[in-house]
């Protein structure tokens, strides 16, 4: 193997991108030219189990300036081409005990906040 296709991440180089989510070693990845989606994401150790490969988004651009694509890799043609500096998230399949919670406790709050301000109007 050679040096610049090195299978673990990296954290300083400008031509990078991120892959991350459902993938068994998320991180940083050198960018290499005229490499797609399936590279990136065998580098990153491959799919969980939980990995839902109809969900695949990828955000592009600058920090005040992006955008973000979703991808269906079920879909012949919806294979996401890459650049430097992207970000890939390969979302789960289903949510995770943790994602529930906060749904969960996220609807519950926004019916609270409802009722307060409900009853603080009534009051006035």
């Amino acid at each position: 193997m050679h040096g610049d296709e090195s299978e673990t991440p990296v954290a300083s180089d400008n031509l990078v991108l991120q892959v991350l989510g459902e993938v068994k070693n998320p991180g940083e990845y050198r960018y290499r030219r005229n490499a797609d989606f399936y590279y990136y994401l065998a580098k990153a150790g491959g799919p969980t189990n939980s990995a839902a490969l109809n969900q695949i988004e990828v955000v592009r651009g600058t920090t005040g300036n992006r955008s973000s694509v979703n991808y269906d890799l079920n879909e012949a043609r919806s294979v996401p081409v890459l650049a430097p500096s992207d970000v890939v998230i390969v979302h789960a399949d289903k949510p995770s005990s943790t994602e529930r919670t906060i749904a969960v406790v996220s609807g519950i709050t926004a019916i609270l906040n409802t009722i307060i301000l409900t009853i603080i109007l009534l009051v006035k």
